[in-house]
């Protein structure tokens, strides 16, 4: 996107997403690639400033994708309890992504709600904790329902 000198805020602001977006998938990348060769330690650096970045940048949206796919690398990487930690930490903003948005970016939002849930149900699952995995299944099937009620209401509208 090009931005013309003397640019508003209003402008610059989805630059300056797309931006951060590219940078904490470049870090998540790396952080995988660390861990693959077996340096959990830089792994973990590199997920953190993926993380960090995010809370920065200013918005629930980019802070929720940033820690489902940070959970799933650390998933990937065999740190299940930070991969449930940030999946539960997701999944606490997931249903108010939801509501209102059009149909094309509310596949895009269930997809991330439904990543979350994946990766929070597998760390669960790993750790053989029982009432986390009863967290990210009922929280999935409840998100299903109040999106499924909320279009059922915007039909009788």
């Amino acid at each position: 996107m090009a931005v013309e000198a003397g640019a508003d805020h209003d402008q610059l602001r989805p630059v300056f997403l797309g931006q951060v977006l590219r940078r904490q998938a470049k870090l998540i990348e790396l952080g995988l690639a660390r861990c693959d060769l077996g340096d959990l330690s830089g792994s973990h650096t590199l997920l953190d400033r993926a993380r960090e970045q995010a809370e920065r940048a200013g918005t629930r949206d980019l802070w929720v994708e940033s820690l489902g796919r940070a959970a799933a690398a650390d998933l990937a990487c065999g740190e299940l309890r930070t991969a449930a930690r940030d999946a539960r930490r997701a999944a606490s903003d997931l249903p108010t992504r939801i509501a209102g948005l059009s149909e094309e970016q509310g596949a895009l939002a269930r997809e991330t709600q439904a990543r979350v849930f994946e990766v929070g149900a597998r760390a669960a699952l790993a750790l053989q904790d029982d009432d986390l995995l009863a967290f990210f299944l009922e929280s999935g099937r409840a998100g299903v329902l109040h999106e499924l009620l909320g279009e059922r209401e915007a039909l009788r509208a």
